[in-house]
């Protein structure tokens, strides 16, 4: 296993802009030479709360250490959601 020492101490999840915390653990596990594997496994290492560890550990690919999995499920979990483009004013107005 390599140990995932990210250069920003302050690297961590919190429940908001998953995709960007995704990408800053990615490349700090990489800089590190980490497999996925170990990126799954050290995940909880980055999570700001019991919370969300617990959710976590619910997610498809934690238990099994498959970061593809978990990483797709996290994204799923926290990703944005699509906002409408219209209001029901405009549904009103047609």
């Amino acid at each position: 296993m390599v140990e995932i020492i990210p250069q920003d101490q302050d690297l961590a999840f919190d429940g908001t802009n998953v995709e960007e915390f995704l990408k800053s653990y990615q490349m700090a596990a990489r800089a590190n030479g980490a497999l996925e594997y170990d990126m799954a496994q050290q995940i909880c290492f980055f999570l700001c709360t019991k919370e969300l560890m617990d959710v976590v550990a619910t997610l498809d690919g934690f238990k099994d250490h498959d970061w593809r999995k978990l990483k797709a499920s996290m994204l799923s979990y926290w990703g944005l959601v699509e906002t409408a483009q219209f209001t029901l004013q405009h549904l009103e107005d047609l």
